[in-house]
């Protein structure tokens, strides 16, 4: 998942390299904002959910399944 400060590496698609005529890799770090509830109206939410992928289907636990959070 991207997250605030979350570093990914693209293998092989960074600068050239002269000495071993190949290219590096390339780093990426996601400076990602996300808007607080008082931005997210009703009207917001929609727009995104027209520009981003659907979103992942949540599944909960049956009633009676015993659930830890850490």
């Amino acid at each position: 998942p991207i997250t605030p400060g979350v570093i990914k590496v693209v293998k092989g698609q960074g600068m050239p390299s002269f000495r071993h005529h190949d290219h590096g890799n390339l780093y990426v770090q996601f400076d990602v904002k996300f808007p607080d509830k008082t931005q997210m109206n009703q009207a917001n939410l929609q727009m995104l959910e027209q520009v981003l992928p659907p979103r992942a289907q949540q599944t909960t636990p049956p009633a009676d399944a015993m659930v830890e959070d850490y």
